[in-house]
């Protein structure tokens, strides 16, 4: 069923869509320990006095220390722009999670996280670093960031985009609806391969092809989830994500982005090398044009 929902957060008109109505971290490890252990120059034919000895031990073990804290979290070794995804239980996307990693159903965020522009951990982001995160990276404009901005506190965790029916939504281009319980995290490869392979030309994904996704993801929904929710809310969130994933991922150029780096971002979420962010910084104008295009794409 689709449920009304007065809340339109980018003040667009409302839309009849229902239906119904490690390198890394092995080089880290061996620069923390030559720089910890380099200046205590214990040789056993040297004769080591007691505070010889006692230099090489506390140096030693402060290495060791140092060793053990980057083996528990190996990103910690990694500059910013360095990619390391965590995965298996070390990483979650349910809110409130004990994972050492917090992660979301955003791919765009959880990439910024996974690159180092956004804290490793999920943890405590703040708006600033959000915002300058977000307009480094995929060159939004000021006010265009703000709106982003203004969906969420001033600080969180990553995980806080969980939240069902807050910023997540049913009907995701690649995450299962969370009516059927899988972590929000969780990319679902079978709808990643789907929007993929829905490229005209093979290899670049363009407003016609997204616009129809959306559609098809909201008449799966609606079939199979009893509790499918899609209104005001959800659909200018969903056509939001979705305009900024042809202009974000795809430089602005032509309402596109490359199945490379399509899939780069959304199934691996890193920033792939052939990457190149829009020359001139996005508008919110231009996002609610793509954004209206796309939803009369997907009505018709």
């Amino acid at each position: 069923m689709c449920v009304p929902d007065p809340q339109n957060l980018l003040g667009l008109p409302p839309f009849p869509l229902c239906k119904a109505d490690a390198a890394p971290f092995s080089s880290g490890l061996k620069l923390s320990f030559l720089n910890l252990i380099g200046t205590a120059q214990y040789s056993p034919t040297s004769n080591p006095t007691s505070s010889d000895m006692v230099s090489f031990i506390c140096s030693a073990a402060a290495a060791t220390l140092a060793i053990a804290s980057i083996a528990v979290n190996p990103s910690s070794a990694l500059e910013t722009g360095d990619y390391y995804r965590p995965s298996g239980d070390e990483v979650s996307g349910i809110p409130g999670t004990n994972a050492t990693y917090h992660r979301s159903p955003c791919p765009a965020l959880n990439t910024l996280a996974n690159h180092g522009y956004l804290p490793r951990d999920g943890l405590n982001i703040t708006t600033d670093v959000l915002r300058d995160a977000i307009m480094s990276v995929f060159n939004l404009d000021d006010e265009s960031t703000q709106v982003l901005l203004d969906l969420v506190p001033s600080s969180f965790p990553l995980d806080y985009i969980s939240t069902h029916n807050v910023l997540e939504h049913d009907a995701s281009l690649v995450h299962t609806d969370a009516y059927f319980g899988d972590d929000p995290d969780f990319i679902n490869a079978t709808l990643v391969e789907d929007l993929m392979g829905r490229s005209i030309d093979g290899s670049t994904l363009g407003l016609t092809e997204v616009a129809a996704v959306r559609a098809d993801r909201l008449a799966e929904c609606e079939a199979n989830n009893p509790e499918c929710t899609f209104g005001t809310t959800q659909i200018t969130l969903a056509y939001t994500e979705a305009a900024i994933f042809l202009l974000g991922f795809g430089g602005n150029v032509n309402e596109s982005v490359s199945v490379e780096i399509a899939r780069s971002f959304v199934s691996e979420e890193r920033i792939p090398d052939s990457f190149v962010a829009s020359t001139s910084a996005i508008t919110l104008a231009e996002v609610e044009t793509v954004v209206a295009e796309l939803i009369a794409a997907a009505s018709s």
